[in-house]
């Protein structure tokens, strides 16, 4: 079932047939009333069954806001005023009653329902309106010559979709499975068919991982740099371990052309949303990023949850350059100085839950905890997971776990604020805050 885009994601809650919140005075006339001199008291153990637990406001400006539907109260004779807080928000006609909550701040509100002149409600029960909390979930493409392991866990995780039917997906697929000769044309085809059909089924995005294999550096006429340290995995012999910073900002940009030029050819729409292989990028590489026309950064990490790389070359590497990204570090734009007018500034989206190959399900539980203390949002949080294709198999189940967990907070069942989102989606989310 193809979902529906973020951006429309709000539809499910628009009304059909929209009836807004009658002001006070309107409302006296319509029902040739006074309000009660008090509002209603709240009733007890009388939930409003069709009323959810939250609603969710789009951060984009001029998009339709929730609201809420309402049937008509069995055993209560009409008319039935509908009260948030102290605001008669309306009056029931018919067998039903839809209010606009567009124009009402986040916060948590009761609802009541009392006869017109009551002093008390029949039925009453408390919501909450918030701003979206976005969980962006990704996977980045390190190894695809692992043939049948690799090609078999992409096919794996689509178990994913049939779990959590909610899902999008980002993900950073590397150009090296492109260009590489161990690779055939038809197992490349197949490479593509199975991103495409992500973006085409599930809204997913594809964005860029880089890995500076040679045999991806040198179709754009740049010597393949051959890391001295173990930055990676061990020393470099073909181009893998060498961290993206090794190359200068107009070399990277030739890289970041030539990507776009490879997916291109295979009929994928140029990624704006990168991940660096290692989370290796410097500042010099950002910059490359907005010359070329990214949106996202996805590469600062979190070194406070990868105790596995602590001691290591890499780990120091990224504990000077990522030295402020902990658990509650939110998308942030970087500092002036960078190529581009500021609407072509690159978005950080930190990758503050990490990957499930250094937190399992309980730490990453932990970190969403620590960035939502529970309440409506009045701005809007990401938080960053992800994993990787090649170790799929490894450590699939602390994805599921977290995946599982967050289902009681889903924003589309009235549940609570999440929204899973892409890294471009949020990207333009941010863009339109600054």
């Amino acid at each position: 079932m193809v979902r529906r885009k973020i951006a429309e994601s709000w539809a499910v809650l628009k009304p059909a047939g929209l009836v807004a919140v009658l002001p006070l005075v309107f409302s006296c006339v319509l029902n040739h009333s006074r309000p009660p001199e008090n509002p209603p008291a709240p009733a007890t153990d009388k939930p409003i069954g069709s009323l959810k637990r939250w609603y969710i406001r789009s951060p984009i400006e001029n998009r339709p806001g929730p609201s809420v539907r309402l049937a008509t109260p069995s055993l209560v004779a009409p008319p039935v005023h509908a009260w948030i807080g102290e605001s008669l928000a309306g009056a029931f006609s018919g067998d039903s009653i839809v209010i606009d909550l567009s124009d009402i701040p986040p916060g948590r509100y009761m609802l009541h329902l009392a006869e017109p002149g009551a002093d008390a409600a029949f039925a009453s029960d408390s919501f909450y309106i918030s701003l979206p909390f976005f969980v962006n979930v990704s996977n980045d493409w390190d190894m695809p010559i692992n043939a049948h392991s690799f090609d078999s866990n992409l096919i794996a995780s689509e178990e994913l979709r049939h779990r959590f039917p909610e899902l999008v997906m980002t993900h950073y697929a590397g150009p090296y499975a492109f260009t590489d000769s161990a690779i055939d044309e038809s197992r490349k085809a197949w490479l593509t068919s199975w991103l495409l059909r992500q973006k085409r089924e599930y809204d997913d995005e594809i964005g860029l991982h880089i890995h500076p294999y040679c045999t991806f550096v040198e179709l754009a006429d740049i010597p393949c740099l051959f890391n001295p340290e173990p930055v990676i995995v061990g020393p470099s012999v073909d181009g893998y371990e060498t961290g993206c910073y090794r190359y200068d900002r107009q070399q990277f940009r030739a890289l970041l052309l030539v990507a776009d030029s490879i997916f291109d050819r295979y009929d994928i729409d140029k990624p704006v949303s990168f991940r660096a292989g290692g989370w290796t990028a410097d500042t010099h590489t950002i910059a490359a990023l907005a010359e070329a026309g990214y949106l996202v950064d996805a590469s600062g990490c979190n070194m406070d949850r990868c105790e596995e790389l602590e001691g290591s070359w890499l780990g120091d590497w990224l504990t000077n350059r990522w030295p402020a990204i902990t658990d509650t570090t939110q998308p942030y734009y970087p500092p002036e100085g960078y190529p581009g007018s500021p609407n072509e500034a690159v978005l950080e989206i930190p990758n503050n839950g990490a990957l499930i190959d250094y937190v399992d399900s309980t730490e990453m539980v932990e970190i969403f905890e620590s960035i939502w203390d529970g309440g409506p949002l009045i701005s809007p949080l990401v938080f960053s997971i992800g994993y990787h294709p090649d170790t799929w198999h490894a450590y699939h189940k602390r994805l599921k776990g977290i995946l599982t967990y967050l289902e009681s907070h889903l924003a589309k069942r009235g549940k609570g604020p999440v929204v899973y989102a892409t890294s471009k989606e949020i990207a333009r989310i941010w863009r339109q805050k600054r």
